[in-house]
């Protein structure tokens, strides 16, 4: 081991997602404490963190009304991970996404609508807002702006979560179904490069992802 540097702290909802990306660890908790070794071999820890500084909250809600649109979008997700209004900033935050998804593909990113928007979205999902789901499946596409991630959440889903998925998909059309599945396995064979291409279909009931095994929760 090299020498290096420690680095030990506690990172606020916004700073952590956007400093580190989605860790399992930040899926509960106010905020995430983390240990760094900036030396060789590094070395990342997280641990989640469950009570925010309660002054906080006051400062936040005070600013929202008149913050800038992008401003109030990371103010709503943070409160939101506070459960604070959390119905409130969480339908501000799902409604700021459709409207992204309005503009035409490939738009220009902005303030508002860009790929930390869908992050703090999903993270909501995974912290256990379960009604998340269905509009989060609703919303595949193939765009390369606010949601170009969206194959790896879809690629988590089945893996983590397959046969509450593979059952919610059963209200998408068929064409969505495969659409779900295509950019969820597109995007695990990005990260897998050296794994074959699945040539086969597992389905349960109507609903069906390529080389996805529902029963295993592993793509083969």
């Amino acid at each position: 081991m090299r020498e290096g540097d420690w680095q030990l702290g506690i990172a606020q909802p916004l700073y952590a997602l956007k400093e580190y990306g989605y860790t399992h660890q930040f899926d509960h908790g106010a905020w995430l404490g983390y240990l760094i070794f900036e030396g060789e071999p590094a070395v990342v820890t997280f641990s989640s963190q469950p009570d925010p500084p309660a002054e906080l909250f006051d400062a936040l809600r005070k600013d929202q009304p008149n913050a800038s649109p992008g401003r109030g979008r990371d103010i709503a997700y943070v409160l939101a991970v506070f459960d604070v209004e959390y119905q409130k900033n969480r339908d501000l935050l799902l409604l700021s996404l459709k409207s992204c998804l309005s503009k035409p593909k490939e738009s220009s990113e902005d303030d508002v609508c860009d790929g930390d928007l869908l992050s703090f979205v999903t993270n909501l999902y995974w912290r256990g807002d379960s009604a998340l789901l269905a509009p989060l499946l609703q919303i595949a596409e193939s765009r390369r702006d606010v949601i170009d991630d969206i194959g790896t959440f879809y690629a988590d889903l089945l893996d983590r979560r397959g046969v509450i998925v593979l059952s919610a998909m059963g209200e998408l059309s068929d064409d969505k179904q495969h659409l779900v599945c295509k950019l969820a396995r597109c995007r695990r064979f990005e990260h897998q490069p050296s794994q074959p291409r699945p040539d086969h279909s597992i389905s349960s009931g109507s609903k069906r992802c390529s080389g996805y095994s529902v029963f295993k929760g592993v793509w083969q």
